[in-house]
């Protein structure tokens, strides 16, 4: 009878013994996941430490200087259809009549820019451009042609020479964080912020990028 007892009582110490190795090895496992990425991030932060430190003079350097003033301003709506092509695009590449679509916007009073083109081919760049009136070409110069950084954009998109104008006539920024990415996703300088789509980047990231990834379509599309 001692004999069994000491038998179980051996067996169940050992399986303690394995479920602690266990969880000290998947503990240190994390840890060195964990200071990859920290490593990682350091050595992004280390590059990009002298582009960070240029952007605030590339804001300061590229503010517009208007002097008319307004005795009643108007209301304005800045809309971006992200991807989507212009009316003269949609008609000549897709045989599709956009038409009803831009007459009911100008009906409303909107101005639709039909024959517009982006400044560059990527959003972060084209806003970039738009909301601070001026090409950016001279960005090159700073991050390098190759560079992949986009953080100067980004705080040029969220810290606008237009918002800057608007904000000194008086406007109240109402910001619709539509996209779920990057700089559209939120603004900080904005009064009001309405999300319409509750998943932003990261969310979509690991929706597409796990086994939710077939059902993506009925997850993230009309998910406001």
């Amino acid at each position: 009878m001692i004999g069994k007892n000491l038998a179980a009582t051996a067996r169940a110490r050992t399986k303690i013994a394995q479920y602690f190795l266990l969880y000290f090895a998947r503990s240190r496992a994390t840890i060195i996941l964990v200071l990859f990425s920290l490593v990682n991030i350091g050595f992004y932060k280390f590059k990009t430490r002298d582009i960070q430190e240029d952007s605030s003079t590339v804001l300061q350097d590229g503010e517009a200087v208007i002097s008319e003033s307004l005795t009643e301003l108007p209301d304005i709506y800045y809309i971006i259809l992200d991807g989507y092509a212009g009316e003269s695009s949609l008609e000549e590449f897709y045989d599709y009549d956009n038409h009803e679509f831009t007459n009911f916007l100008t009906e409303k009073g909107f101005y639709v820019a039909c024959k517009s083109r982006c400044n560059y081919p990527w959003t972060t760049s084209s806003l970039a451009s738009s909301l601070n009136m001026e090409y950016i070409n001279y960005l090159s110069d700073k991050v390098g042609l190759e560079s992949d950084d986009r953080t100067i954009p980004y705080q040029m998109i969220t810290n606008s020479n237009v918002w800057k104008f608007l904000h000194s006539k008086g406007y109240q920024f109402v910001h619709f964080d539509s996209s779920g990415w990057g700089p559209t996703d939120r603004n900080r300088n904005a009064d009001i912020s309405i999300r319409v789509n509750r998943f932003n980047e990261f969310n979509i990231l690991l929706i597409q990028t796990t086994m939710l990834k077939p059902f993506e379509k009925y997850i993230i599309v009309d998910s406001g």
